[in-house]
């Protein structure tokens, strides 16, 4: 196979733990392709142990391939820079879509919710019950970030989830040190606000509120501080009637989605596929004419000047000139690997940064990866 070039552009988000730049891939006979290339931070690049897990997580992760999930391509390691390759979606993560609903006063169709929830659903459970290939033994892979930053949507009205890898690497690092929990807590379900083990399930509340949240154009357990986010997710507090907040919302709906909300875990959907199944049942009953077209149209829509800037931001990168700087030393797959050569740090077109390897993700990935760490007993004022 030939190898391929990364040429890094404009770094278009930057969160807690990573930033995220457009690229293109540069092969033989002219070949360009746009992509996204993952950058690990300096602080979260000098934690071997988070490095090690994240790298593991990274092999894991390029197994999923699924029409949903956003495909991870490499993770190399070049001079202590450490970056994750993926698909790219030309579109907006689902808190984008949802913030331009609320500026342009307006809300997301209740099919395009279901639609949104199903899909997700859908890449939940294949991630759930993938098995290793040569063993058949499950990977147990559970997102444990299920978020609406994490839910990435298309013009064309794909769906796709994205940042498996870092979610479990993130939590299998706080997982070794007792009583910590990192992540974005008025998403995690009740078990996981108290550390408990995990399994799908706890993806499932995450989604339902991810759901109700896209119905009801409202947060659901967000306070106003971390604690406050902390009881809401514990006690699973819902002050609010959804078919109230969404007149177009009815018991029927309303009862699906409140199972996926159930505190004791029993209680809610097994698996993602159940979860799934009801919700295209209740999608193509009640809205049989939809279609991902109408997704798609409606993102083009809201977010008109968004995907305007997108397109120039392309033409800039795929125009760079495209000369590799350096060799790559080490990475995931064979003949692959990133090189971070000069240029300003922010990554603008024209910097001649570039990565040897495959291709990478999101066009819009908002980085609101607030990765606080917290206590859970003694924020809660509980014993340890």
């Amino acid at each position: 196979m030939a190898r391929n070039s990364y040429v890094l552009g404009k770094r278009i988000a930057r969160g807690g733990m990573a930033e995220i730049y457009l690229g293109k891939a540069v092969g033989e006979a002219a070949f360009q392709k746009i992509v996204a290339i993952k950058r690990i931070l300096p602080h979260y690049a000098s934690d071997k142990e988070f490095i090690e897990m994240f790298r593991d997580e990274a092999h894991i992760c390029k197994r999923l391939q699924h029409n949903n999930i956003v495909a991870v391509y490499d993770f190399t390691e070049v001079d202590g820079s450490y970056a994750l390759v993926m698909e790219h979606v030309d579109g907006a993560d689902l808190r984008s879509l949802l913030s331009a609903c609320e500026t342009a006063k307006t809300r997301l169709s209740v099919p395009m919710a279901l639609f949104i929830a199903a899909c997700s659903a859908r890449a939940l459970h294949y991630s759930h019950t993938k098995t290793d290939e040569i063993t058949n033994e499950a990977l147990g892979i559970v997102h444990r970030d299920v978020s609406p930053q994490n839910i990435l949507i298309s013009y064309e009205g794909d769906v796709k989830i994205t940042d498996f890898g870092i979610a479990s690497a993130e939590n299998k690092l706080t997982e070794t040190r007792p009583g910590v929990v990192k992540g974005k807590y008025s998403y995690m379900s009740p078990e996981q606000v108290a550390a408990k083990p995990l399994d799908g399930r706890s993806d499932v509340f995450s989604l339902a509120i991810v759901l109700w949240e896209s119905l009801a154009m409202k947060r659901l357990f967000a306070g106003m501080t971390e604690v406050e986010s902390i009881r809401k997710v514990q006690n699973c507090e819902i002050p609010y009637d959804l078919c109230e907040l969404n007149p177009e919302v009815d018991a029927e709906l309303k009862g699906l989605v409140m199972r996926g909300l159930s505190k004791d875990r029993k209680q809610r959907y097994q698996t993602a596929a159940a979860f799934e199944k009801d919700l295209l049942r209740y999608l193509h009953s009640r809205y049989s004419d939809f279609t991902s077209r109408e997704l798609g149209n409606f993102l083009k829509r809201i977010l008109a000047k968004k995907r305007d800037r997108t397109q120039d931001d392309i033409k800039e990168t795929l125009a760079q000139e495209s000369t590799p700087v350096a060799a790559p030393t080490t990475a995931i797959a064979s003949g692959s690997g990133l090189v971070m050569g000069g240029g300003s740090s922010s990554a603008r077109p024209g910097s001649s940064q570039i990565a040897q390897g495959s291709s990478l993700t999101s066009n819009d990935m908002v980085m609101r990866e607030e990765m606080a760490q917290a206590s859970i007993p003694k924020a809660l004022g509980m014993s340890a």
